[in-house]
């Protein structure tokens, strides 16, 4: 596998979407779940957020507060790298906004702890559960975050809601059907040795009590950047990860702990996704061609069946695409996947990694947007809209951190600038809210404050 330099710290950033149920005509069966094979010798890819402050001597978190606004940065000097058209600055964003399609607002609350990429689990009562993370300040390869919190939008504050048993990030959490949660896997400091290592173990939240119940090492292997599917049987699908060999298995755990495990030949590489069919959902990732790890892997696309628990598979013909984001959305009527990254293949002068690219891939049909997004944006979040649009918010460009989102609109098949938001940040977490705004929390800013989070509210369309 060709291996790109990365101006952010980590492995490319390739997510999921999803798809109707007629796309299971297009694509080609991989391995059964019934089909174990023999995994070769783990390979562990580390990654760290993008954009952590490295100055020993920065002020604890509340000291940020007299920190300039981002606007002050405008009089740095030019950039050697070339972000052609990607508005950076705040000055730049405010020339090419569009204020018609929404407004971003700072809480009135800050979250309790810093931390960057947590999770951010909507809840059936509308509160939203954040959990774990990088934590947020100088020394971010410490201990991993172990507290988790909840935000109200009635009262636009946060609350604690417990310490997990075990401190992680790059896990998942998911939602189950009696309303508790299930966090899975992740990764955690590795003292006295330094550095990471993946976790194998799973623990729960209780609504009622607002603790956490401990579960074990369920996995069948450490696991940690994976993807998680809830079945329509209630448990818990878990597929890909950071580690190589690791991510070619699957887990499928149940709300109690219990797990079985098979193997299939998809690799997706972020835990992202969004669901528009009821039954499937549409994610990106390698598919490895032969048993050689690195040597012959290409882009695909896979749907995961949650009735039957089945993986499908479909190569793209953009082989060498890499996506930073991706979300649903329907074009002309049909279910697409819009994914939202970079095309190595237009690499150039001043642009060694590859122009903005974004494409649409449909039942049978992948191409790209009529119009080109505005930055590549490494460690951003992506969300449907209510009315249809997607927006794209935060992550690392050529020259630093996009002040400024972007909205994909379907009917027009363009992007546009949303104004400035209230902190530019990457490795933040988005979730959309009951009353159609998104919260965007955590995440490395430019005062290296992960406890700043904010709402984006779409205008009308």
């Amino acid at each position: 596998m060709r291996k790109r330099a990365s101006v952010s710290t980590g492995l490319v950033a390739l997510a999921a979407a999803a798809l109707s149920s007629a796309l299971s005509s297009a694509c080609g069966d991989v391995e059964p779940l019934s089909t174990v094979q023999d995994l070769p010798a783990p390979v562990p890819v580390p990654r760290a957020p993008a954009h952590v402050r490295d100055d020993h001597d920065a002020p604890p978190p509340d000291e940020y507060d007299d920190a300039p606004p981002p606007d002050e940065y405008d009089d740095a000097p030019a950039p050697v790298l070339e972000d052609e058209g990607c508005p950076i600055s705040v000055a730049d964003v405010e020339r090419v906004c569009d204020p018609a399609l929404g407004s971003w607002v700072e809480t009135a609350a800050r979250m309790l702890e810093g931390r960057i990429s947590p999770t951010a689990t909507k809840l059936p009562d509308g509160r939203v559960l954040i959990v774990g993370g990088v934590p947020d300040r100088v020394d971010a390869y410490g201990p991993m975050v172990s507290s988790a919190e909840l935000y109200d939008p009635r009262t636009d504050t946060f609350s604690s809601t417990g310490t997990l048993h075990r401190p992680r990030a790059y896990h998942t959490a998911s939602l189950l059907q009696d309303g508790s949660v299930l966090v899975t896997g992740g990764m955690t400091e590795n003292f006295p040795d330094g550095g990471f290592v993946e976790r194998g173990d799973a623990e729960r939240w209780d609504p009622t009590t607002g603790q956490w119940t401990f579960l074990g090492d369920v996995l069948a292997g450490p696991r940690s950047h994976h993807t998680a599917d809830v079945l329509t049987d209630g448990r818990v699908m878990l597929l890909g990860g950071a580690d190589v060999a690791r991510a070619r298995a699957i887990d499928i755990v149940s709300p109690t702990g219990t797990t079985s495990s098979s193997s299939t030949r998809f690799l997706p590489s972020l835990p992202d996704a969004a669901v528009i069919d009821a039954r499937r959902s549409l994610r990106t990732g390698y598919v490895w061609n032969t048993e050689s790890l690195y040597d012959d892997v290409s882009v695909a696309v896979a749907v995961v069946d949650r009735t039957t628990g089945s993986v499908q598979s479909q190569h793209l013909s953009h082989d060498r695409f890499m996506a930073h984001a991706i979300a649903s959305v329907v074009v002309n009527g049909e279910p697409q996947a819009l994914l939202y990254g970079i095309d190595p293949d237009t690499a150039g002068v001043g642009n060694p990694y590859g122009r903005p690219t974004a494409l649409l891939v449909g039942v049978g049909s992948e191409r790209t947007t009529a119009q080109p997004p505005l930055c590549w944006r490494d460690y951003s979040t992506s969300t449907t809209l209510r009315d249809g649009r997607v927006l794209v918010a935060g992550g690392v460009a050529l020259s630093g951190t996009p002040a400024g989102a972007e909205v994909y609109d379907p009917t027009t098949d363009t992007f546009a600038s949303t104004c400035p938001m209230a902190h530019a940040r990457s490795n933040a977490t988005a979730v959309e809210l009951d009353d159609g705004s998104v919260l965007v929390v955590g995440g490395a800013t430019y005062y290296g404050h992960g406890r700043l989070a904010e709402r984006f509210v779409p205008g009308a369309r």
